[in-house]
């Protein structure tokens, strides 16, 4: 199995018209292997020296690899660990297929259980026609975290592909800010939830921990986190002395397909710290705003 597969960003040779380059970035993003290279000979392609109508776009898509870190990280050491694909047909864990032409899907792929991919292979295409098409179960914009019906067309621009969250998962991510220059540096990053409720308004996921840099990890030093939504809490819970802590807090939920209402949030840690939490509702979704460590067991109570 080719785990580590990918491309390098804008084709070894030759010179990727900058529309191209954007769409190569965007999908690129969402690879294992993910690098701006070319031979000696191409001309130079690094994203600033593109116009800022292409460059824009092609930071954006570099800061989502970023955020998407911990998600990435996750699903590599279970990959390690079990064998279970990074990227994964369509049809794979779906728990029911009623559309036969998923099994000869050649575009839209997933990353993980949890993200739908569906690049632009098309010059000047701004929309894409039904990108759900064939898939059961709840779908959320991984950009503007709207919930997507079958048959929706989705207007992307410039500024995206397609990327879409399965209902029923939440993904991890950084909150990388303008100062992060690097992965070392991204690893120090406060970490948000994406909560992608499913049709029974329960959702669940998972981040693994280490430093990122030694084989510590075989002796112990590492730490895994189970999330999940369901009746109204969000738990974070795993081994709290596992041999290795976390240097990161948790500070913000988006909890996206809520079906129903609630007036106040509680962070409760331990059997006696309980404290009230910031609430911002939005069109179809709310943001929880707290601190927690990451290293420690926690929950949420909406109420």
């Amino acid at each position: 199995m080719v785990y580590l597969s990918g491309s390098d960003v804008g084709g070894f040779i030759g010179d990727p018209e900058p529309e191209l380059a954007v769409r190569w970035y965007q999908l690129g993003t969402f690879m294992p292997y993910f690098r701006g290279h070319s031979e000696c000979n191409s001309k130079r392609r690094e994203p600033w020296l593109y116009k800022n109508k292409f460059f824009k776009p092609i930071k954006e898509a570099i800061r989502d690899r970023y955020k998407l870190l911990p998600f990435w990280y996750t699903i590599f050491e279970e990959h390690c660990r079990t064998a279970v694909p990074i990227l994964r047909p369509v049809w794979f864990d779906q728990e029911k297929i009623s559309d036969s032409s998923l099994f000869n899907e050649q575009e839209r792929f997933m990353v993980g259980e949890a993200i739908l991919v569906t690049p632009i292979l098309e010059a000047k295409q701004t929309t894409l026609e039904n990108p759900l098409k064939g898939l059961e179960g709840r779908w959320y914009d991984y950009y503007n975290k709207k919930e997507v019906m079958e048959g929706d067309k989705i207007k992307t621009g410039l500024d995206r592909i397609g990327c879409f969250v399965k209902g029923g998962h939440i993904v991890p991510q950084f909150d990388i800010r303008s100062h992060t220059q690097s992965t070392q540096d991204a690893k120090q990053c406060n970490i948000n939830l994406f909560v992608a409720l499913d049709d029974e308004d329960k959702a669940s996921g998972k981040m693994y921990f280490d430093d990122g840099e030694t084989f510590d990890y075989k002796k112990g030093s590492c730490m895994r986190k189970n999330f999940e939504y369901k009746d109204g809490t969000l738990t974070w819970e795993g081994e709290e002395n596992s041999g290795y802590e976390a240097p990161n807090r948790v500070t913000k939920v988006l909890i996206t397909g809520l079906s129903t209402r609630f007036e106040t949030a509680y962070l409760v840690q331990g059997a006696t710290n309980k404290q009230k939490i910031q609430v911002v509702k939005g069109a179809g979704n709310v943001l929880l705003e707290f601190v927690a460590l990451a290293s420690k067991n926690w929950k949420i109570v909406l109420n």
